[in-house]
């Protein structure tokens, strides 16, 4: 669905057509760390999957804007911005759950390999989304509006597949 939105939505799109779309990106981002914040400290000590996937998955995400920004950036297109600042923002985001996530999981425990694998496919998939999207996408409607929309669906689907796993041992 969100890879046909931009197609539909914006089948032939002009320069600073439906430009809004790009001021969205910061609100989008906003919205979503409240909610890791939130999740982070509302989510039992038992739910340390969830912590480990998300901060993988949001370390693989700002490594994927650092992928995009030197696949198809420039660094002369004051569009291209969000690649440069995103992954700052993002990895630290994940810099702050992994070790949480960490602190909180058991030693030996399966909670570390569980939460590194559902967060290094989620960043993986992004990563994939992002490189076949490629810089139409940030240059033209809707400027990677959907790419952060995406992000925080997988990061939702990061959350109820470690949820899944943690609910299923205990």
């Amino acid at each position: 669905m969100l890879w046909i939105f931009p197609i539909v939505a914006f089948p032939h799109p002009s320069t600073n057509d439906a430009i809004e779309l790009s001021d969205l990106e910061l609100p989008v981002l906003g919205i979503g760390f409240v909610a890791l914040v939130v999740l982070l400290i509302r989510l039992p000590r038992s739910a340390s999957v969830i912590r480990i996937g998300l901060g993988i998955f949001l370390l693989g995400v700002a490594a994927s804007f650092v992928v995009g920004l030197f696949a198809f950036g420039n660094f002369q297109n004051d569009r291209f911005l969000p690649l440069i600042f995103l992954p700052v923002l993002v990895g630290g985001a994940g810099l702050v759950a992994l070790p949480v996530g960490l602190a909180m999981a058991p030693v030996q425990s399966r909670s570390l390999i569980s939460g590194v694998i559902i967060g290094t496919v989620a960043a993986a998939f992004v990563c994939i989304w992002l490189l076949l999207r490629g810089a139409r996408d940030w240059l033209l409607a809707p400027y990677g509006f959907d790419v952060l929309v995406l992000i925080l669906v997988v990061g939702v689907a990061v959350v109820v597949v470690g949820g899944l796993g943690t609910t299923a041992r205990g």
